[in-house]
């Protein structure tokens, strides 16, 4: 929270970006082990905060992922976007990180597209 009454004081205009938008409390990514730590949550406490302090929040990835392999991981990113109401706690931006060689074959770009269609 003192991140974003800091970037409200400043008195010019700052985007919080927060990782892990593809995460959830139950499952951190395919074939990895479950962790404790929440992230669901913790972009949720960011969103509050961001939200009190009318500091506009914007995400990426933290994990690497394979487009059309990681439906799951595309899903819960938009999920996160959308935020809680209409107004603004919604993500106003999204980076994917962690691209690997195969992003620019076929079936990437055409998994990016239809994901970019629903947000």
């Amino acid at each position: 929270k003192m991140l974003a009454k800091v970037a409200r004081e400043a008195g010019v205009e700052v985007f919080f970006n927060f990782t892990c938008l593809e995460m959830s409390n139950i499952s951190q990514g395919p074939g990895m082990p479950k962790a404790f730590s929440a992230p669901e949550d913790l972009i949720a406490e960011v969103r509050r905060a961001c939200i009190q302090e009318s500091v506009p929040l914007c995400g990426e990835n933290a994990l690497q992922f394979g487009l059309p392999e990681s439906p799951e991981a595309l899903s819960q990113i938009a999920t996160q976007t959308r935020g809680w109401a209409t107004g603004h706690d919604k993500m106003h931006a999204v980076t994917i990180l962690r691209l690997d060689e195969g992003f620019a074959r076929e079936a990437s770009l055409e998994a990016l597209k239809e994901w970019i269609s629903k947000l």
